[in-house]
């Protein structure tokens, strides 16, 4: 009986984190079993509480190999990535170096003045074109490695958390420090509420871009101080999502949105900002800035004010993406407050990729 106390402690203190509301709740469950054995239960009540904790072990442990195997699965998206992009880099590189070598042929049978004057124009064509090239791709590998590296950084952070020791579960442990305690910043969540999408303790992320899901956004939006100045909500509108959807099909403008979400965040989101995945084609960034409603809003006009170039399998589909975005102040005074405010922005700027 001692014997399986201690285990039952052991497994209790050292388990595995991986979700945090799982892995609370698993620890939780198990202290509750270990004070029911303290009061030495008759042997007839062993049993159940033996079959209960099996189940309780059991189903954390199915709960954390599932999230494992998320991560491997990212990892190996991670992978596939780059290696995609290096294909496509290779596919390049093989077209140029034809069309060089097909140049030098000619050259070596040049005949006349003519013939070499043309292989000269063709040679300094091919060399614009590689010059071109690998300034579109330098663009797009710039844009690429930061949303990989904030994926990677998601995993990360999750890793931390896996690697954080036990939280006290004694009666008071872990109540705020009131006196000399550090005074949270303002984009601290309260109690329960991350700031990272990457540390959410339930389970809202949108499957499409693995950002916090519109639920997640309204209540990290009704929890901001409602005076606070240097808060902003911008809201980002991918146009014409609804012709991609009809013309393209459904994993195509899933692919686009996931593209759209990685270009905005490495883009625009600093390490104190949020993105969140609204609905539809709209995304909401809550950023922390010193600058003004107008400086701000010039930033997220920069970010939209070009066409971004969206690229499937080596080039066997290429789109043009629009984005609209404006920004408002996170302190909106009266009518239906910022969410509201958002909506009314949206309505707005859906209108502008159908022109």
């Amino acid at each position: 009986m001692e014997f399986a106390f201690v285990a039952l402690q052991a497994t209790r203190d050292h388990a595995v984190r991986s979700k945090s509301a799982e892995y609370d709740h698993f620890r939780q469950a198990l202290t509750e079993i270990l004070d029911a054995l303290k009061g030495k239960p008759d042997p007839s009540s062993l049993l159940t509480f033996a079959a209960a904790t099996t189940r309780k072990i059991e189903h954390y442990c199915r709960q954390t190999q599932s999230s494992f195997d998320s991560v491997i699965v990212e990892l190996y998206d991670i992978i596939g990535v780059l290696l995609s992009a290096m294909d496509k880099t290779q596919a390049h590189c093989d077209h140029f170096v034809s069309a060089l070598h097909e140049i030098e042929e000619r050259i070596k049978s040049t005949r006349t003045v003519e013939e070499l004057k043309a292989a000269k124009a063709d040679l300094g064509h091919v060399l614009g074109g590689m010059q071109e090239r690998a300034l579109e791709q330098k663009r797009a590998a710039c844009d690429l490695v930061a949303g990989l590296q904030k994926r990677v950084l998601t995993l990360e952070k999750g890793a931390k958390l896996a690697a954080a020791p036990p939280p006290d579960l004694r009666p008071g442990a872990g109540a705020p420090v009131r006196n000399g305690g550090t005074a949270p910043t303002v984009l601290d969540p309260p109690a329960g509420r991350p700031v990272c999408g990457a540390d959410l303790k339930e389970s809202r992320l949108d499957p499409t871009t693995g950002l916090p899901d519109m639920v997640e956004a309204e209540d990290t939006i009704l929890a901001l101080p409602a005076k606070k100045s240097g808060l902003f909500l911008a809201a980002l509108y991918v146009q014409r999502m609804d012709y991609v959807n009809a013309r393209f099909g459904s994993k195509i403008a899933s692919e686009v949105l996931l593209f759209c979400s990685q270009l905005i965040a490495s883009r625009l989101i600093q390490p104190a900002d949020r993105l969140f995945r609204w609905k539809g084609p709209a995304f909401v960034a809550l950023l922390q800035r010193d600058d003004s409603l107008i400086d701000v809003r010039q930033e997220v006009r920069r970010l939209v004010g070009s066409r971004v170039h969206f690229e499937w399998r080596n080039g066997s589909l290429l789109l043009s993406i629009g984005l609209a975005g404006d920004v408002i102040p996170t302190a909106v005074s009266g009518g239906k407050g910022p969410i509201g405010e958002l909506e009314r922005l949206f309505a707005s700027l859906s209108l502008r990729g159908t022109a």
